[in-house]
């Protein structure tokens, strides 16, 4: 799961479960590769030979059933049963038989209660419609649903971040989440010599109007006033076109009003010119969008570039060689029978050294994604 959403060790849900993330996400996986292996594999063995697929799929349904198994298109089983059925998954140094509890807060990381969902549309309450991928486990009273295609088709850490951030949205541990993102990205410029104010509001007149600026961060009397968005993943266009002209314009409206009062502070307050280690008398401020989305990365809003927070942990980590295609680099080794010279070699996005207007230029020139 990307480390830029601010999630922890352990995650708190809606019914106040607290939930180790790692077993989550591990049971996840674990599922989709029984279910990629018993169901989808077994389905294109049984294809080749018939080739006809309602056929095939009853050969997998049938040779299931003589061995006491479920390979229908749908299974169910008690909810009990499940939890029990998974409580291998839970062992632990703490837990080597396993733990109960811990089985139980996984299959609620990722349940859809019908019940609770129906009671919700009665009483009229707001609803997220979340999609099945993100809630793929579906509880009907005390039983168990699955769809075995849609369970070999998971992408967990998609899921994983939108079944924390847009359909358990109300969370009360959400604020942590996102504080801990801004401050991580703050400790990432700190790292390379950025002097970094979080949460700052300006003194001047502008400043109640501009609101709290996530971070100023600033180098070489370089001044980047950044507005930390965090949201989910986008998986419709809908979706994608209502966070650019909603989130990100209003976004631009933000740093604009932001810049300015940083601009201003500068000016007029010493003590926070030298706060920022700034030197002259009319600093570079620039200010961006920092996003945990990559749609619309490099585009203006209001003037302001949207960058993804991804973008700019790679840049001040100075580490996009390692974003080459390592599969086909393998694969050409192998090809070659020069497996031993396989390595991913090691350059630097500052060939005049990082300073703060190497930075930006890496970023404004968007060099992290450009393969040289």
């Amino acid at each position: 799961m990307p480390l830029h959403y601010g999630l922890s060790e352990f995650v708190t849900l809606n019914n106040g479960f607290k939930v180790d993330l790692f077993q989550a996400l591990l049971a996840q996986e674990l599922m989709v590769a029984f279910y990629i292996k018993d169901y989808v594999e077994a389905f294109y063995e049984e294809y080749a030979e018939v080739q006809n697929w309602e056929q095939a799929a009853g050969l997998v349904a049938m040779k299931g059933a003589a061995k006491g198994q479920n390979r229908f298109p749908i299974t169910w089983s008690l909810w009990n049963e499940k939890v029990r059925s998974i409580l291998g998954w839970t062992v632990s140094n703490d837990f080597p038989s396993g733990n109960i509890n811990t089985a139980k807060s996984i299959l609620a990381f990722w349940e859809l209660d019908m019940k609770k969902f129906s009671k919700q549309l009665i009483d009229g309450l707001p609803i997220d419609h979340q999609q099945l991928t993100e809630r793929p486990i579906i509880k009907i009273g005390n039983h168990c649903i699955l769809l075995p295609w849609l369970m070999s088709t998971q992408i967990t850490s998609l899921n994983s971040v939108n079944n924390l951030r847009r359909f358990g949205n109300q969370r009360k541990s959400l604020k942590d989440e996102t504080t801990r993102i801004e401050n991580q990205l703050g400790d990432a410029f700190e790292k390379k010599g950025f002097t970094v104010v979080r949460n700052f509001t300006a003194g001047s007149p502008f400043g109640s109007d501009a609101g709290e600026i996530d971070l100023i961060c600033a180098l070489n009397n370089i001044v980047i006033v950044i507005e930390v968005k965090s949201t989910f993943y986008r998986t419709t266009k809908k979706e994608v076109f209502y966070h650019r002209d909603k989130t990100l314009r209003k976004a631009g409206i933000q740093v604009r009003k932001k810049v300015d009062a940083v601009k201003t502070e500068l000016e007029i307050d010493t003590t926070f010119r030298h706060r920022l280690q700034v030197t002259i008398d009319s600093p570079q401020v620039v200010g961006w969008i920092a996003d945990t989305s990559t749609e619309f990365d490099h585009d203006l809003f209001n003037g302001f570039t949207k960058v993804s927070i991804e973008e700019l942990l790679i840049a001040l980590a100075d580490n996009a060689h390692y974003l080459c295609n390592q599969e086909q680099m393998l694969s050409s080794s192998f090809d070659s029978d020069k497996q031993d010279g396989f390595r991913t070699v090691k350059s630097s996005l500052y060939h005049n050294g990082f300073s703060g207007d190497e930075f930006l230029r890496v970023i404004e020139q968007s060099l992290v994604w450009r393969n040289e």
